[in-house]
C-alpha cells in the first residue's frame, strides 16, 4: 500500500489506522504467509503528518517500509496486490524487501480518497480459493 493512498489530510488518521489493522487481520486470515507492507516515500519528502502516521503504524505492529531504502532481501512471490494513487506511475525506488512477482494486481485510488481495504482483502480471499481448488 503506497502512502499516497492514505495520507490525505481530509481523512481521519484514526480511520486509516483502524482500516490498516483490519486489512492486516483479514489478509492474515486468508493467507497467513502473506505480508501487508505500508510503503512511504523517502524520509526527506515526508510531511510531519506522514511521519506521525508512519510512527503510529509502527507502534501498531504494521510493516512499514520506505522507498529508496537499502534492499535487505530479495523475494520472489506469485502475486502482489499493489494500491497506488490515481495519475501516478509506479513509484521508483526499492524498499527493504524487493518483491519480484509473477503477477501484480493494481488498485487505483482516486486523489484525495482512501484505499479500500475490504476490496483488497476480498481479492486475497478469492486468490486463496482459486489456488486451493483441486486441479
Amino acid at each position: 500500500m503506497e502512502c499516497s493512498t492514505f495520507l490525505s489530510p481530509l481523512i481521519d488518521p484514526y480511520d486509516v489506522l483502524s482500516d490498516a489493522i483490519a486489512l492486516y487481520q483479514d489478509v492474515a486470515a486468508w493467507l497467513p504467509e502473506a505480508e501487508v507492507i505500508w510503503v512511504y516515500s523517502a524520509e526527506h519528502s515526508l510531511s510531519t503528518y506522514a511521519r506521525w502516521m508512519r510512527a503510529r503504524m509502527e507502534q501498531e505492529g504494521l510493516w512499514v517500509s520506505t522507498r529508496g531504502a537499502v534492499v535487505g532481501e530479495h523475494q520472489r512471490t506469485r502475486m502482489v496486490w499493489h494500491a497506488r494513487s490515481e495519475g501516478l506511475s509506479r513509484p521508483e525506488g526499492h524498499f527493504e524487501c524487493d518483491l519480484r512477482a509473477d503477477r501484480v494486481r493494481e488498485f487505483i485510488v482516486e486523489t484525495g480518497g482512501m484505499f479500500d481495504g475490504q476490496l483488497v482483502a476480498d481479492e486475497v480471499a478469492a486468490y486463496k480459493a482459486l489456488m486451493s481448488f483441486p486441479s
